[in-house]
């Protein structure tokens, strides 16, 4: 899929630190997962309203504010 912000495709997620998310009590963990999974998506290239319908996770929540750093 072609992604609309470029620059978002040299994000390497893999770089990223991990989170205990086995730690969270479970509305947490939950919560957690849900964003994370946004994030992954829109760094993938889908789109946001498909990322909202799937997650849960509105934009406003962040997850478009992404922005790289050179």
């Amino acid at each position: 899929m072609t992604h609309w912000k470029p620059q978002l495709q040299a994000i390497d997620l893999g770089a990223w630190p991990t989170v205990a998310h086995t730690a969270l009590d479970e509305a947490a963990g939950c919560a957690f997962e849900r964003r994370r999974q946004a994030v992954v998506r829109y760094v993938a290239g889908e789109s946001v309203k498909s990322i909202e319908l799937s997650t849960g996770v509105n934009r406003r929540q962040g997850f478009v504010k992404l922005t790289v750093v050179n």
